[in-house]
């Protein structure tokens, strides 16, 4: 999967108001500000799982994706993810993350925090992929 390919799916994803952060290898090099290895996947996380990951598979789907697994309760912080490809070698994995979870692990960390203070989309930073800013 190339940078070009990333920017594509996230224009998509954008382009039909599906919020999402990329994690996983992609997630990594963002922040680094530069691709270090080959992708074959890309990593997505939806807050709010249960209303955008059916946006994002019709937003997907012209691009050619379908989902191939759906599953539940595969950890206590990523409770939910659908794993897409395209038969070209590509996948995107959705994945939620429990937002209350988050911040209470982020909120142990800072000393003095409280959970209520953040949002969970505020846990996440901006990084850089193909020159652009991605979530």
């Amino acid at each position: 999967m190339r940078s070009a390919d990333v920017l594509w799916f996230l224009d998509a994803l954008d382009t039909a108001g599906v919020p999402c952060w990329v994690v996983g290898g992609w997630g990594v090099d963002a922040l680094a500000g530069r691709q270090a290895r080959k992708h074959h996947d890309l990593d997505l996380v939806l807050l709010d799982f249960e209303l955008d990951e059916p946006q994002a598979r019709r937003a997907l789907g012209p691009l050619g994706f379908r989902r191939i697994h759906h599953s539940q309760a595969s950890s206590i912080l990523m409770p939910m993810r659908s794993l897409l490809d395209d038969d070209a070698g590509r996948q995107i994995d959705l994945v939620n993350i429990d937002g209350e979870q988050l911040l209470a692990g982020l909120s142990r960390m800072r000393s003095g925090g409280s959970v209520s203070s953040v949002d969970a989309a505020s846990a996440f930073s901006t990084g850089e992929i193909g020159g652009r800013q991605v979530a």
